[in-house]
């Protein structure tokens, strides 16, 4: 494979991991935001809703381990992302047993943030339900926006739990789609440089 193209990959690939970065401090920060909205809460995810504007006492276990899931492959996208960097100018950096890792590491990854993505999503789901099981007034068919809605008029307020919910999920699936990307993107500059590799 030309220089050029070697080149090329590598900055695809250092621009998808500055991508995966951004996704996951979104996802991490969107959550945190979003328990902040309802004070005194230790976590959204899972929790049963409070109409009186009490805390919401979620699956703090839960919520943990996803952020830790996100703030764990943000490290990994910043420190890779730097190492690629390092690669544009002198390629030679690039040796197989780091490519060979690198996929490795790639594929822990994703692995971790399926598992992130499945947490955050299905505790969103979870507590915009509670909302809907603790008002017997609202229409069983109300979306958690809208319930979010009756909350403020409610309390005086002007929370956007519901917001922040709905960013930290879909940057987890973001940051899922980029892991992926990631991983392929590795594996196909891994097979054009088998021979420089191998030589």
């Amino acid at each position: 494979m030309s220089s050029a193209c070697s080149r090329c990959l590598i900055l695809v690939e250092t621009v998808f991991l500055l991508g995966a970065l951004a996704a996951g401090l979104t996802a991490s920060i969107s959550l945190l935001l979003a328990r902040d909205e309802i004070p005194d809460s230790n976590c959204l995810l899972y929790g049963t809703f409070n109409w009186t504007g009490g805390a919401v006492e979620g699956d703090k276990p839960r919520c943990d381990l996803s952020l830790v899931f996100q703030f764990a492959v943000c490290a990994v996208a910043a420190v890779s992302a730097v190492y690629r960097c390092l690669n544009i100018p002198c390629e030679k950096l690039d040796i197989k047993c780091f490519r060979v890792l690198s996929i490795v590491i790639y594929i822990v990854c994703v692995a971790c943030v399926l598992i992130e993505c499945i947490l955050v999503y299905y505790g969103v789901v979870r507590f915009c339900e509670s909302m809907i099981e603790t008002n017997s007034a609202l229409p069983e068919d109300s979306s958690c926006e809208d319930n979010q809605l009756v909350y403020n008029e409610q309390n005086g307020t002007d929370v956007d739990f519901y917001g922040f919910l709905k960013m930290s999920t879909i940057a987890s699936w973001v940051s899922l789609v980029t892991w992926l990307a990631l991983t392929v993107i590795a594996c196909v500059s891994m097979c054009f440089r088998k021979d420089e590799y191998d030589a």
